[in-house]
């Protein structure tokens, strides 16, 4: 996991011009959640996709505690929301069609759901 950062929940730390922390943080409530786990080249992903569609991206789940995760209704085994290393986005306005054809000249992996990307994963291994 070489490529990946932890951040104390709730930090709020600015990590570009349109992306603070606790946009990555697990949703729950539980109080041994303490942390956010983020692939760093996921960020940088994200921060081209951003770019290149020059509009608003809302993050609706990055990192997952392992509780939340199952709490969600997550089967995977290997979730990589809970190592850190996918995303849920939905564009704020525009054209969902750009957005999914733009993530996917940045993403090596983007599975659509209903009117969001559900998950846009970066494969730490395959840095």
């Amino acid at each position: 996991m070489s490529n990946v950062k932890l951040i104390n929940k709730g930090e709020n730390k600015v990590i570009s011009d349109h992306l603070n922390s606790s946009e990555l943080d697990c949703k729950c409530a539980y109080e041994d959640c303490t942390y956010t786990m983020i692939n760093e080249q996921l960020l940088i992903k994200w921060m081209i996709l951003r770019a290149k569609m020059a509009q608003p991206l809302h993050i609706n789940s990055a990192y997952r505690c392992k509780k939340h995760n199952k709490d969600v209704g997550s089967t995977a085994k290997d979730s990589r929301h809970v190592r850190g290393s996918a995303l849920d986005i939905a564009l704020v306005g525009g054209s969902e069609q750009t957005m999914i054809a733009m993530a996917k000249t940045v993403f090596p992996f983007v599975k659509i759901y209903s009117n969001f990307i559900e998950d846009i994963d970066f494969y730490a291994e395959n840095l």
